[in-house]
């Protein structure tokens, strides 16, 4: 008896000095998911270490101390909104300490961009957006879509969808289209939000849907292109690519041009899918971003660093131009001129008839989305960065740059003289262009 008694009170002990070490035996999912944090930052792994402060603090909402340490990382890094979303989170008691004052991340103006409305209202990561003058129809990753309006930013409706959603949206005159990572593909009514129809393709979408009057039209990674019925989405027509097709078809007079992973270049009649080329145009490296047309050719960017101009007949190349790095920003086409964007920091002005450059320049940032032109400025915006910036496309200089408070996820994109953007924190921006 004398034997037991001996072995519980060691026993007690032991567990006494584990508890006292605070070994991971005892620790709470959170607190585990903290102290991986605190060891990846001492390794200054940053992303990681965030990831994983985020994790604890998902984990258990009582975990100030994991907030506490996101706030001063998220401030580095220049989002000030989702810093601030968290610091409001925190009681009184546990603000102390921190070098931090509340809406910091309001965004900022200048007497060129004035900003017009900020709708804060979900805090997801944004898939995309697209606006005419009426709506603007903004997605989320997680499975939220809501209908805004342009000039207010007034939320019209927002509908839940028990999907990862993947594509930006198409907005038609009744619908909003979108695309999901399950292959899925849904119509939403434009006025209610409720949804309309949905069909599945093979592989995830991530291509923004395309539509005509009577025509939708969607691109997905399992290597289709498909056109549905726009009323009823009923299937047409479905084109096998063989690779996967990351931007949105072209469609002009009738014709669609899609660019695949694989290098090929696809043209399709939108009436019933049939090829219009002999065979498909072939380039080098994968075509990421969509196909545009220039007057009388095609342009094609792909991750090979290369811009092409090909004949509309998918056969002539009439020029190409090299740049220091992937490309998947759509080319700009303004007057006589080809803007192009590159992952490598860099621009250029070419001339569209020739692909030769009038001016090449550093960028700032590495820019991933399109930029925008209006009156002799181009806007953009760089990836994993809250700056807009303004540059003067007769030289490539850039005179204005405005801190917006979080990283821009989607845009710019121009509706009539408003600038609108998506932060990664989910909120929409719009800026009046004076």
């Amino acid at each position: 008896m004398g034997k037991h008694i001996l072995y519980l009170y060691f026993g007690i002990v032991f567990l006494t000095g584990l508890a006292g070490c605070s070994s991971p035996v005892f620790l709470s999912r959170s607190q585990r998911y903290e102290l991986e944090a605190d060891r990846l930052a001492a390794m200054d792994r940053t992303s990681e270490a965030m990831l994983a402060y985020h994790q604890a603090a998902v984990a258990d909402p009582e975990n100030h101390s994991a907030r506490r340490k996101l706030i001063p990382l998220y401030q580095q890094q220049g989002r000030l909104r989702e810093a601030d979303d968290l610091f409001r989170e925190l009681p009184e008691s546990e603000r102390i300490g921190l070098n931090f004052i509340e809406s910091q991340g309001e965004p900022q103006e200048t007497t060129e961009l004035k900003l017009q409305w900020i709708n804060r209202e979900i805090h997801d990561i944004p898939a995309g957006f697209i606006a005419d003058d009426a709506s603007i129809a903004v997605l989320y990753q997680s499975g939220q879509a809501a209908l805004l309006r342009s000039s207010t930013g007034q939320t019209i409706w927002v509908k839940s969808i028990p999907e990862n959603i993947t594509s930006p949206p198409a907005l038609t005159s009744d619908f909003v289209i979108l695309g999901c990572g399950s292959g899925r593909v849904i119509a939403l009514d434009r006025a209610t939000g409720e949804e309309r129809w949905s069909a599945y393709l093979p592989g995830s979408v991530f291509a923004r849907p395309l539509a005509d009057r009577d025509r939708i039209y969607t691109a997905s990674y399992g290597g289709k292109v498909t056109a549905f019925d726009r009323a009823s989405g009923k299937p047409l027509w479905q084109v096998n690519t063989g690779s996967a097709v990351p931007g949105t078809p072209l469609l002009s007079e009738n014709r669609l041009y899609a660019g695949t992973t694989g290098g090929q270049i696809f043209s399709i009649d939108a009436t019933n899918g049939n090829a219009l080329w002999e065979k498909p145009a072939r380039l080098t490296g994968s075509l990421e971003a969509s196909i545009i047309l220039a007057p009388d050719f095609l342009l094609a960017a792909g991750t090979d660093s290369r811009l092409t101009a090909l004949d509309l007949n998918g056969r002539a190349y009439y020029w190409q131009y090299s740049t220091s790095d992937s490309i998947y920003a759509n080319p700009l086409v303004a007057r006589d001129l080809v803007f192009v964007f590159s992952i490598g920091q860099k621009a250029a002005a070419l001339a569209i008839n020739t692909g030769l450059p009038l001016w090449e320049v550093d960028l700032p940032v590495p820019v991933r989305s399109t930029p925008v032109f209006l009156e002799g400025n181009i806007y953009f915006a760089g990836v994993s960065g809250p700056y807009i910036f303004v540059m003067d496309s007769t030289g490539g200089n850039i005179h204005t740059r405005i801190d917006t408070g979080d990283w821009i996820e989607a845009g710019p994109q121009l509706v009539e003289n408003i600038l609108l953007l998506a932060g990664k924190d989910g909120a929409m921006i719009a800026y009046r262009l004076n």
